[in-house]
């Protein structure tokens, strides 16, 4: 499943990047606005998978840079980026 997929789920989970290195709480569906769908593109078209009996979701990557995008992303998601950028991303 892409990340842009996943995001319209109705599901709370923590999502984990591929180096286990971080969880973030998501509450989804999300709501990006236009300008959030072109500024995260590259991190809505990451693979993520389910996992433990839908407990955590993990992004597939091995890609630094991608990885990179999917951390900022998440992390915008959960608030973590000034309000600015958020009410620009986000509906």
């Amino acid at each position: 499943m892409k990340v842009k997929d996943f995001i319209k789920k109705k599901i709370n989970i923590d999502v984990y990047d591929s180096a286990d290195d971080i969880g973030i709480p998501l509450t989804a569906p999300v709501n990006l606005t236009d300008e959030g769908e072109r500024y995260f593109a590259d991190a809505l078209n990451l693979n993520i998978a389910i996992e433990q009996d839908n407990e955590i979701a993990r992004v597939k990557t091995r890609s630094l840079k991608s990885r990179m995008q999917a951390i900022e992303f998440f992390y915008a998601v959960a608030g973590y980026c000034n309000k600015a950028d958020y009410n620009r991303w986000f509906a």
